[in-house]
């Protein structure tokens, strides 16, 4: 079992597991936002071919199940030898594999994108890391492309503006979703609310009025784990579904990135409409990204401010090769500043040919 709670006062999900190494402590929203952005592709093609072989189990068409299990041999072939390798035999299309060894297609599956794997809520999950049986009865838990898309519809409703209830909370919004679109399912009735105590907690069998020492205040102040109530979760929809459910029942403002389209919480009361990700290939964030970017269209709007760049950037390289000193410059940059600002205004008032010619004279422009 792995037991998940989340701090208020380090705004941070934290999960622990006893039994394997399942201890992450994230920022609230961080491991759910990164769940729906993850590609379930390749993995949802094995998912198929296995839910297809369970119901063809059912059948008993013995037919069918032999071209199922071809199909995900052929589709899976570095999982299919490691299955080989591990149970020291080599198998046919007449062979009978027990369905333990099928489950190794979900959760260690060799020839699919490997950050699934590498993502907190599969490294938590029991299902994952200490895999039961595969039968029909769970087969379902294993279907991650459905539950991504089941999480990315519900938050997309909870979150972006609409006219009719744009009033609700985010938990009102998630109910209201619950109630008219019949997914009922969208819940996790397995988890179970818990305290969480860890190993060497309990020193003694009875307690005595001169008992209790200053060591034991400490322990007790010093982690936040000891005596707090956790949710024990095994499936990885138990790990989406509460770090969600955290997400809307504390109404913490969530937005949509307008730079790269991916949602991220609004932290604190600074507001800004791009998150603190970096998309691939660039060296900035989208935060960063948007400012350059604006600055970029203002100059490129702005003559003034055009100039003044030009000159700025001249100089500074004059000062990096050492052709002006660290007073010059700073005494140059505080003088063209103040310049650049006064003229700026005029300019605002009124464009003139002169007052440009006026700044690029003052700064030594062609």
């Amino acid at each position: 079992m792995t037991f998940i709670s989340y701090n208020k006062k380090l705004g941070k999900i934290l999960t622990t597991n006893p039994y394997f190494d399942a201890d992450f402590e994230k920022p609230l929203g961080d491991m759910f936002f990164s769940f729906l952005e993850l590609d379930f592709s390749s993995y949802n093609e094995s998912y198929k071919i296995l839910n297809e072989y369970f119901v063809e189990s059912i059948r008993n068409d013995p037919d069918s199940i032999v071209e199922t299990r071809k199909r995900l041999w052929k589709l899976n072939p570095k999982t299919t030898q490691q299955i080989k390798e591990r149970f020291s035999q080599v198998y046919d299309i007449t062979d009978t594999a027990e369905d333990l060894e099928f489950i190794d297609f979900l959760v260690l599956n060799q020839d699919i994108n490997p950050d699934i794997y590498q993502h907190p809520y599969l490294l938590a999950s029991e299902y994952f890391q200490r895999t039961p049986e595969l039968d029909i009865s769970i087969i379902g838990d294993y279907d991650l492309d459905e539950l991504q898309s089941i999480f990315k519809e519900l938050l997309e409703f909870c979150v972006n503006e609409n006219e009719i209830y744009k009033d609700l909370s985010l938990l009102e919004r998630y109910y209201l979703y619950l109630r008219k679109a019949g997914k009922a399912y969208i819940t996790a009735p397995g988890m179970r609310y818990s305290p969480y105590f860890e190993y060497g907690f309990f020193t003694g069998t009875h307690l005595k009025s001169d008992s209790v020492t200053q060591q034991d205040i400490e322990y007790i102040k010093k982690y936040p784990f000891v005596g707090r109530f956790y949710v024990n979760c095994q499936t990885v929809k138990d790990f989406v579904f509460f770090e969600f459910y955290t997400i809307i029942s504390q109404d913490i403002e969530i937005k949509k990135c307008h730079r790269c389209g991916k949602y991220f919480i609004q932290k604190g009361n600074y507001h800004t409409d791009y998150c603190d990700r970096v998309p691939e290939g660039k060296r900035h964030t989208c935060k960063k990204l948007a400012a350059i970017e604006a600055r970029a269209e203002k100059l490129k709007s702005n003559p003034i401010l055009k100039e003044f760049e030009k000159a700025y950037k001249r100089n500074y390289a004059r000062r990096k090769n050492d052709i002006m000193s660290p007073a010059e410059f700073s005494e140059w940059s505080n003088k063209a500043t103040a310049e650049r600002d006064r003229i700026a205004l005029e300019y605002a008032e009124g464009s003139s040919e002169q007052l440009l010619q006026q700044f690029k004279d003052f700064l030594g422009n062609k």
